[in-house]
């Protein structure tokens, strides 16, 4: 009797913890319902908006905030069309400026009897716009109709709606471009010049300043050249078809230059033509102009290799010699790694002084010279070497 009293009372202990479970895990689930639904249904109603139309007929519900993966779920009420059913409803994106699918109605749809709509609609992307919408960026989205359905009345509804995510930073914009004369060539003179971007009309803009005579009373005759690699990797300057700079030159009583893309003259001594590169300096040796880019660099590509150099003291008496050569200029945001320049090559020499001789000193007539040289080198530059010159033979 003792053990069937036991193993009765085994029995009900062991029921009444199962019991007991039952209820907690009850519990549990009833609170997690509690804690996890709620909070779900508020996320989604936060993230709602209703709009009426400009005439206060209808409304339109939508999403504050639209995800790029997904769709955008929208709702309408009381589109009606005067005469029977629902009104016809045209979507626009940004008042028509974003496009989806080559489309600048992205969608358009009819109200159904009871004047009510719903409608996923996509969200611009790389994939199907030309305008995608980006995280963090804010737009609207129009609601249209009176004019797609005989009877429909004139509405519009806009929803304005944020993109989810973070924006991007901006892009950096390239920086200007400056150089300062070199330091053996009187007071320096800057020129600064900004980034280049390609196209049909584009155009150089330059900044120059100190550009003046030995005196100060006037700006320097400056000579601005457009530099680029040829197909032989030799640094060349764009020359001009037209005859204007080296007509003015040539009046000057000076040497014709085809390659200044630009000539800056003091004011007053002669009259601006912009469009032949022909512009004035004023007296303190400043200037800032626009000036057409050399067509081959118009149609050039991101990156090519464009420099520029500035000059003086060549063309007016009492000028100051001055030069000045920018690093590469940046080509639709993309600057070219600098060359050097056979100009820039400074040689050096361990012979005490030039010298030359003739190493066939016994020739017949047509036979060609030959001559051997040592220590001709111009240690300030402009070209390497120092060129002799050769006095005919007789």
């Amino acid at each position: 009797m003792m053990n069937i009293g036991i193993s009765r009372t085994s029995a009900r202990s062991r029921t009444h913890i199962r019991r007991l479970l039952s209820l907690l895990l009850a519990a549990v689930l009833a609170l997690a319902a509690c804690l996890v639904l709620p909070s779900a249904s508020a996320d989604d109603a936060s993230n709602r908006q209703t709009v009426t139309t400009n005439e206060k007929t209808a409304e339109v519900s939508g999403p504050l905030t639209v995800d790029v993966a997904g769709k955008i779920h929208v709702e309408g009420r009381d589109w009606k069309n005067s005469l029977a059913g629902g009104a016809r409803i045209a979507v626009k994106y940004d008042k028509g400026t974003v496009a989806v699918n080559g489309e600048s109605v992205v969608t358009q749809f009819e109200a159904r009897t009871d004047e009510t709509f719903s409608a996923e609609l996509p969200v611009p992307t790389q994939a199907n716009s030309d305008k995608p919408w980006l995280p963090g960026t804010k737009h609207t989205i129009h609601f249209l109709s009176g004019s797609l359905k005989e009877g429909d009345l004139p509405r519009n509804a806009v929803l304005k709606v944020s993109v989810a995510g973070q924006a991007e930073s901006p892009a950096q914009t390239p920086s200007w471009v400056s150089a300062t004369s070199t330091v053996n060539s009187g007071s320096p003179a800057t020129i600064d010049v900004a980034p280049f971007t390609t196209g049909k009309n584009t155009t150089l803009h330059l900044i120059g300043k100190g550009w003046k005579t030995a005196d100060g009373r006037s700006g320097s005759i400056v000579s601005i050249k457009v530099n680029y690699q040829a197909p032989t990797g030799k640094i060349e300057q764009y020359a001009r078809e037209d005859q204007v700079i080296s007509d003015h030159l040539a009046s000057l009583g000076k040497s014709k230059d085809p390659t200044s893309w630009v000539l800056l003259v003091p004011k007053g001594t002669a009259t601006q033509d912009p469009e032949h590169g022909l512009y004035t300096i004023d007296q303190t040796g400043s200037f800032d102009i626009t000036v057409k880019a050399p067509e081959e660099l118009r149609h050039g590509k991101p990156g090519q290799y464009v420099t520029i150099t500035a000059q003086s003291g060549r063309n007016l008496t009492g000028d100051v010699q001055r030069r000045a050569v920018t690093d590469p200029i940046p080509v639709d945001g993309e600057a070219a790694q600098p060359i050097q320049d056979i100009s820039e090559v400074r040689c050096s020499t361990q012979a005490p002084q030039p010298t030359a001789r003739v190493e066939n000193q016994f020739m017949q007539r047509g036979d060609k010279l030959h001559l051997v040289g040592e220590g001709w080198c111009n240690p300030g530059g402009g070209g390497g070497g120092a060129g002799p010159a050769p006095r005919r033979l007789r």
